[in-house]
């Protein structure tokens, strides 16, 4: 056997080592970070955690109906208001009409045209 091929299988043994303490490594790691998310909650403790139309959190406890705790928070998203000034459109269903709310004039305002037209 050469000096070569003795220094490549060293080397592929010593690979082979680095990979497989890199996996363990990982491997403990991952068990820690798991440990730490079941760690918050015992096992035998089970919670419905439901959101709230108004951005809240409400955990329950399912068995009594018991609220456990719960969050009050703004909504995550927002509807922006009408704006006063942009004009609305509403259709007749009837004939084709079109009428406008919330014009310069105020109140509700029919259109000369139609949606046919």
């Amino acid at each position: 056997m050469s000096w070569g091929r003795i220094y490549g299988l060293l080397l592929l043994l010593a690979v082979q080592l680095a990979a497989g303490t890199e996996d363990a490594l990982e491997g403990a790691a991952s068990r820690q970070r798991n440990e730490d998310c079941t760690a918050v909650v015992p096992a035998e403790e089970t919670l419905l955690v439901f959101s709230t139309l108004g951005g809240g959190l409400t955990a329950i406890d399912p068995m009594t109906g018991e609220t456990r705790w719960s969050i009050a928070d703004e909504p995550a998203i927002r509807v922006p208001s009408l704006s006063e000034m942009n004009p609305h459109y509403l259709p007749d269903p009837r004939d084709g009409s079109l009428y406008t709310i919330r014009n310069p004039e105020g109140g509700l305002k029919k259109l000369p045209y139609t949606i046919p037209q």
